[in-house]
């Protein structure tokens, strides 16, 4: 509750795709005036997201994970945004308890390379190039995909996206979505003007093998055996700064 503030415009629908949490989390966000809508089994990220922007109601969308505060002041700055680029718009995200501090809530194509460079794998055989991004004040960076935590765009985008990919359970639901806006024509920005504070715990990020880990191995074959083409750039260097439309060729014919 923390991280959602009592002064929400009275425009701004708040719609919580509850995944059958066993604790207070729907009395809470009821009592905190959000309309909340119970699944009876946890269905996924993706499918409540789905959820969700079926009962939308209003011009833009906002996917916002709980741990998430919102600044409603920065929307009217959000919605230019998407309808000057007409694509998928994210907050710069921030640590919660050091704002000044980015997260890399940008990313551009997700080729293996770099997903293990990230982890911090062997970083001298597998150095980050181009990959994790992040906006400063004034920038507006145009990435491939951006994290699940904070998305926006025009609800009728969403839903000619067709929304999230179900298949997904958990994990690559945002490298899937931000690829396919890209493949169509859109764009996904990073605005550094707007910053969102997140509280950002990876529940994968220095732990022992877990259900999380199985998840993301999961999506992670689901993903790459969707887009194949991605696999080919894993003893090359190229930066994704190329127009999308080029690497996917390159990356095709290679």
């Amino acid at each position: 509750a923390r991280f959602w503030r009592d002064d929400r415009p009275e425009d701004v629908e708040w719609i919580v795709a509850d995944n059958a949490s066993k604790d207070d989390s729907c009395d809470i966000a009821k009592a905190a005036g959000a309309r909340v809508l119970e699944l009876p089994t946890n269905r996924g990220f993706a499918v409540a997201n789905n959820i969700g922007l079926a009962s939308a109601r209003g011009v833009y969308t906002a996917f916002v994970n709980p741990d998430v505060a919102v600044d409603w002041r920065s929307l009217g700055a959000l919605a230019a945004e998407i309808d000057s680029t007409g694509g998928i718009v994210a907050p710069q995200l921030v640590d919660v308890d050091e704002p000044l501090r980015l997260q890399p809530n940008g990313r551009n194509l997700p080729f293996p390379k770099r997903k293990v460079a990230n982890r911090d794998v062997l970083p001298s055989l597998f150095p980050v190039r181009d990959y994790a991004v992040r906006a400063q004040p004034g920038e507006r960076r145009q990435v491939v995909w951006v994290m699940g935590a904070a998305v926006l765009g025009r609800t009728e985008t969403f839903r000619r996206l067709s929304g999230w990919d179900e298949r997904f359970f958990l994990y690559y639901e945002d490298h899937d979505l931000g690829l396919r806006a890209r493949l169509s024509g859109l764009t996904v920005t990073l605005l550094g003007d707007v910053r969102w504070a997140h509280s950002w715990a990876r529940a994968t990020a220095g732990q022992p093998l877990s259900r999380a880990h199985w998840y993301e191995l999961q999506s992670a074959w689901r993903f790459y055996r969707k887009y194949p083409w991605l696999l080919s750039e894993w003893a090359t260097n190229r930066l994704s700064s190329e127009p999308i439309a080029t690497l996917v060729e390159s990356t095709r014919l290679r």
